[in-house]
Parts: C-alpha cells; sequence; structure tokens
C-alpha cells in the first residue's frame, strides 16, 4: 500500500494541529521555543565575520509541508 498524499494546505492543518496540542502541552514556553522544539525552525552555526553572531536560523523556504509534517511525526 502506498502513502496516502496531501494537499499543501491540509498538511499544514496537520502541522497546525500539532503545534496546538504542543501550545496545550507546554503552556509557559513561548511561541519560538514550541517551533525550535519541534524543529520546525533550526539552527546552524555562523562561520561569518562578525564575532558576536554563533547561530543563524536556517529558512525553510524550499522544504515542502509534507516534509515538514513526516519531521514532525518522527
Amino acid at each position: 500500500m502506498g502513502k496516502i498524499k496531501f494537499s499543501r494546505q491540509k498538511y499544514n492543518e496537520m502541522i497546525l494541529s500539532v503545534i496546538t496540542e504542543a501550545v496545550h502541552n507546554e503552556p509557559d514556553l513561548r511561541f519560538g521555543q514550541i517551533l525550535a522544539n519541534l524543529n520546525i525552525i533550526k539552527y546552524e552555526k555562523y562561520n561569518g565575520a562578525d564575532p558576536n553572531i554563533t547561530l543563524i536560523t536556517k529558512d525553510p523556504f524550499y522544504e515542502e509541508s509534507e516534509e515538514t509534517y513526516n519531521k514532525l511525526r518522527k
């Protein structure tokens, strides 16, 4: 049996459901912390010239919602 394929909108709704559950389970966390804890927002080491910057946010622009959702499920 193959995997069920959903629309991008449906994957976005499922991602929001996971985030909503995390908000309810961890009421003291800030929203950014929740996104980072769920690995929706990722950080990488900064190797540039500014010594005051150690981490930068990795832009998930090209990551499809299906991929984001599948990462949440792991």
